[in-house]
């Protein structure tokens, strides 16, 4: 598995030949963020891959939430078993934040954490050139 580096706004990193990809351990991190940042039907090729972010983010639904995040992270690809999460959520503003332990099959084990997912999904804004 290959993932290419992100940086610091979370766009792929480019000219630097293959120290622009993550490795080992970043690489199954960068897969687990991905995967749980994805929104359920959102993607094309698997429409049933994903978070229900609006529903999950609503009141009383925080271990159904925990339980969708450990199913995804240990379905993902180097992970041994989720060690433990923790969901943070803002019932005002409906935005999670996630901290994620796991084991690698790299025998390391790594805390990470994904912050401000929102309830409301990603928006493209149409680039309209000017005249």
């Amino acid at each position: 598995m290959k993932f290419r580096g992100l940086d610091s706004n979370g766009d792929w990193q480019y000219g630097q030949g293959l120290g622009s990809y993550a490795q080992n351990a970043d690489e199954i991190a960068l897969d687990i963020a991905t995967r749980c940042r994805s929104w359920y039907g959102n993607c094309f090729f698997d429409p049933q891959a994903g978070i229900d972010w609006p529903h999950r983010l609503e009141k009383d639904q925080q271990a159904n939430l925990v339980q969708e995040l450990t199913k995804i992270i240990n379905a993902t690809v180097g992970v041994v078993r989720v060690n433990a999460i923790v969901a943070r959520t803002d019932p005002r503003t409906r935005a999670c934040s996630i901290t994620v332990s796991v084991q690698t099959i790299f025998s390391k084990s790594f805390q990470m954490e994904m912050a401000a997912i929102s309830a409301q999904p990603p928006i493209s804004t149409p680039i309209i050139p000017s005249t």
